[in-house]
């Protein structure tokens, strides 16, 4: 879920509040952006990246960066 802290964090339990909602974009170059539907006390649209190839935040979308877009594949 995303946090008013600009974070992503683990829930137990799916209440269907907005935070917890995800887009999925496919991008011209075949991975995919993902933003949350909302965020608390932020108008700004904000996606999910990654901080040094793990840890996952949010933060501005740079198509030119690849710690901003994601790979899908299904599991085999």
């Amino acid at each position: 879920m995303a946090t008013a802290d600009k974070e992503v964090k683990t829930v137990a339990e799916y209440t269907g509040a907005d935070e917890q909602l995800w887009q999925i974009d496919q991008l011209t170059d075949g991975t995919y952006r993902i933003m949350p539907k909302a965020i608390p006390g932020c108008t700004k649209k904000l996606a999910l990246i990654s901080i040094a190839d793990s840890t996952p935040t949010l933060g501005d979308f740079d198509f030119n960066n690849d710690n901003c877009k994601w790979m899908l594949r299904g599991i085999e």
